[in-house]
């Protein structure tokens, strides 16, 4: 990434701020977004600081990539953009001393796209919208509930707004997010994380359960390869604390 399009600065008291740039396509602000993260780890270690991220209109789907991005890699939970601020943090940005992300709103693209389209705006936001359409062609996002009748593969990302029901497996390096619960009826093997918005009461079942990372509202918990249980199983937080037990049955494990 060689334009800059996040400007992050720490206030104190535990408090980052993100400012993102606008008028640029989300797809390059994820990039740039994840290239400052790398650059930055030891700025995010620690306790789970709050964050403020502002300067763009984010989606809903926009808005739940970017907190799974924190949450997943860097164990950040406490995230609120701009439109969910109160008086008091609105005052915070209002002042803020954080300037505009200092970039270039035209993205590499190839030669022959530029000498296509060279001071011919539409034509060349088509080029953009086409290029980042592609680049999540992978990812799908809901904004309900649904069932999927196939198996999840690898490189395959999922977002639900609600539940999600898989009428077969969730395969290593396939990657669930739901807001609400995940039920699956095949392996899970994957990643899933169930109330991503935060909700403790979601769960996780299936009827083999051995997600490589399995996360439930903030609470994480990473199983041992190889280690599966003998009936279908389901996870919920319980005294603040992931635990797997029998879909029919006691115990936990």
């Amino acid at each position: 990434m060689d334009i800059n399009v996040v400007s992050i600065k720490g206030r104190g008291n535990g408090l980052i701020e993100i400012r993102f740039a606008q008028d640029i396509a989300y797809q390059q602000i994820r990039e740039g977004f994840v290239d400052k993260l790398s650059a930055s780890k030891s700025f995010f270690q620690g306790s789970n600081p709050k964050v403020i991220i502002w300067g763009r209109e984010m989606n809903k789907a926009q808005k739940w990539d970017i907190r799974n991005l924190l949450a997943m890699d860097y164990d950040i939970t406490n995230v609120k953009f701009e439109d969910e601020l109160d008086e008091e943090e609105r005052e915070l940005i209002h002042d803020s001393e954080i300037g505009e992300p200092n970039h270039t709103p035209i993205r590499k693209v190839s030669d022959l796209s530029v000498k296509t389209f060279l001071g011919n705006e539409d034509g060349f936001e088509k080029v953009m919208e086409e290029e980042e359409r592609s680049q999540r062609e992978n990812a799908k996002v809901y904004d309900h509930s649904i069932f999927i009748y196939s198996s999840i593969r690898a490189g395959q990302r999922i977002e639900v707004d609600g539940d999600i029901t898989v009428i077969g497996d969730i395969n290593d390096g396939a990657e669930v997010f739901a807001t609400g619960s995940v039920a699956v009826m095949g392996a899970l093997r994957g990643l899933v994380h169930a109330g991503s918005s935060g909700s403790e009461k979601a769960v996780v079942s299936a009827l083999i359960l051995s997600p490589k990372q399995m996360r439930i509202g903030t609470h994480i918990a990473a199983f041992p390869e190889g280690q599966t249980g003998r009936m279908p199983e389901i996870a919920r937080v319980i005294n603040d604390k992931i635990l797997v037990s029998p879909l029919l049955g006691r115990g936990t494990r």
